[in-house]
C-alpha cells in the first residue's frame, strides 16, 4: 500500500497481508542495521549483536557496546520504535524480484462451513496466501472513474444476494502467490481452480469471466490507492478492532454473519451508513507463514508478539473511518470488539494485537503487542530514555488507559 510509509511500518513490525508476511515473515525481520537518534542526541548504528556509539565530537573514536537483555536497542526498535529513538536511516535485505500482486475472486460464504473451507484452502497450500476481503465505501472515493463505479456496485451485490438461495452477500478473496519465483501477478485461474480444489463456493468459474473481473478489481484498486496518496490529514476519525494469531474464526463468525451493519447477512450493502460509517473495510488474514528468520536466532529476533512464531491462524482486522464524532459508528465497533474478545476469553483462547493498529478499552494492551517481550522492553527504555522523551498513547512504559480515543469511557472522541 504506496500511503503506507516504511518508517512506521518497519518501526512496529511490518504485517503486510497481501502476501508477502506469509511468504517472507515480518518486515522488521529484514532490517539489518539502522541508524538512531536517542533522546539525549546521541547518534547510534544499531545492528545484531553490538551498538556502535558516534562521539559528540568528530575527531573523537567511535566506541562499541555489546548487545544484552537490558541494552538491546537493535531488539526494541524493529516492533516497539516509536517508544525509543529517531530512525534516520535503514539497511534493509530486499529481494530481486517485485511484490507479486494478488488474484481477486468472488465467493459465497453462507455459513461456518465454507468459512472452515477457505481456512482449510488457506491452511493446505505452501502456493497461496489467502484472506477475505470486504469494502464499505459509499461515497467516500471522489475520482469520478471511482465514483460511478461505487454508484453501481453496492446495488449489483445486493441483487446478487436477493437472488442467492442463502442471501449472503457475495465476498472478496485475494489470493496471491508466494512460491520464491512467482512474477508479478497472481495467475486468477489458477488460483480459482486451486479453491474450487478445496470445494469453495464461488460465484463464477468460467476462466474468461475470472480473468475479466480480476482485471477490473485490480485496476479498482490501483484508481483506490492513487487517491489515498492526495487525501487530507485530519479529515476522519478512525476506530477498529485488530485481532491476530488466533486459532480459528470462533471469534469472527456471530458478527461475520449476523451483525446489521457489517454481517454477510445484512439487509443491503450500505446498512454501515446507517451508523454514520463514511468507509470501512474488514480483512480476515489466514496465517500460512513459510519463512521463520528470525526464529531460534536470539540476536535477530524482534520485539512484536509473533504469537510464538505461529505458523498458522487468524488475523482480523476491521477498520471504520467517519466524520461526526457523535455518530453511532465507533460505539459499535467497540462492541464488535468487546464481543469478540469476550469469546476468545470465554473460550480460552490466546490472540495478539499489533501496536500499528491501538486498541483501546484493554487494559492489557502491552502484553497482545510485545508479548513476554514487555518486561525486557521496559528494561531498554530505562537504559535508553529513562526521562521518557518518547511517548504516546500506548507506548513502552505508559501507564495512562484512558488515552485512546473513541473508548467505552470517551465514545465521542477527545
Amino acid at each position: 500500500c504506496r500511503s503506507v510509509g516504511v518508517g512506521g511500518y518497519l518501526l512496529g513490525g511490518g504485517v503486510n497481508w497481501l502476501g508477502t508476511y506469509n511468504k517472507y515473515g515480518y518486515g522488521a525481520e529484514h532490517v539489518l542495521g539502522m541508524r538512531v537518534v536517542t533522546a539525549n542526541g546521541t547518534i547510534l548504528d544499531l545492528s545484531p549483536g553490538k551498538t556502535t556509539i558516534h562521539p559528540e565530537y568528530y575527531h573523537e573514536p567511535k566506541t562499541v557496546l555489546m548487545n544484552d537483555y537490558h541494552n538491546d536497542l537493535f531488539f526494541a526498535m524493529r516492533g516497539a520504535g516509536a517508544s525509543f529513538a529517531i530512525a534516520t536511516e535503514f539497511l534493509y535485505q530486499i529481494y530481486k524480484l517485485p511484490e507479486t500482486k494478488p488474484a481477486v475472486i468472488l465467493v459465497w460464504i453462507n455459513d461456518k462451513r465454507d468459512l472452515w473451507k477457505i481456512q482449510k484452502a488457506a491452511y493446505d497450500t505452501s502456493k497461496y496466501s489467502i484472506a477475505i476481503n470486504n469494502e464499505y465505501a459509499g461515497d467516500f472515493w471522489n475520482s469520478f472513474k471511482t465514483r460511478i463505479v461505487y454508484k453501481f456496485l453496492p446495488t449489483l451485490l445486493t441483487s446478487i444476494k436477493l437472488l442467492h438461495r442463502e442471501g449472503a452477500t457475495p465476498l472478496f478473496l485475494t489470493v496471491t502467490d508466494i512460491r520464491h519465483r512467482a512474477g508479478e501477478l497472481t495467475d486468477p485461474v489458477e488460483a480459482m481452480r486451486y479453491l474450487q480444489s478445496k470445494n469453495v463456493d464461488l460465484l463464477y468459474s468460467v476462466p474468461a469471466l475470472v480473468r475479466v473481473l480480476d482485471k477490473f478489481a485490480r485496476y479498482l484498486y490501483e484508481m483506490n490507492i492513487d487517491e489515498q496518496e492526495f487525501q487530507p490529514p485530519g479529515e476522519y476519525n478512525l476506530a477498529g478492532v485488530y485481532l491476530g494469531g488466533m486459532r480459528d474464526t470462533t471469534a469472527l463468525e456471530e458478527v461475520f454473519f449476523q451483525n446489521p451493519s457489517f454481517g454477510v447477512k445484512r439487509r443491503n450493502n450500505q446498512m454501515f451508513r446507517t451508523i454514520g460509517c463514511d468507509y470501512c473495510f474488514w480483512s480476515i488474514h489466514f496465517r500460512n507463514r513459510q519463512q521463520f528468520i528470525s526464529k531460534g536466532y536470539p540476536d535477530l529476533e524482534i520485539s512484536t508478539n509473533t504469537d510464538n512464531h505461529l505458523k498458522k491462524g487468524v488475523d482480523s482486522n476491521l477498520v471504520c473511518l467517519f466524520k461526526n464524532r457523535r455518530s453511532e459508528c465507533p460505539r459499535e465497533i467497540i462492541r464488535i470488539k468487546k464481543s469478540m474478545e469476550h469469546k476468545l476469553e470465554k473460550y480460552n483462547l490466546s490472540y495478539s494485537k499489533y501496536s500499528n493498529w491501538p486498541s483501546c478499552d484493554s487494559t492489557d494492551w502491552m502484553f497482545r503487542y510485545w508479548g513476554e517481550n514487555y518486561n525486557r522492553l521496559l528494561a531498554i527504555k530505562a537504559y535508553w530514555d529513562p526521562e521518557n522523551v518518547f511517548n504516546h498513547c500506548q507506548s513502552v512504559g505508559s501507564t495512562d488507559n484512558m488515552c485512546c480515543p473513541f473508548t467505552l469511557q470517551r465514545p465521542q472522541g477527545p
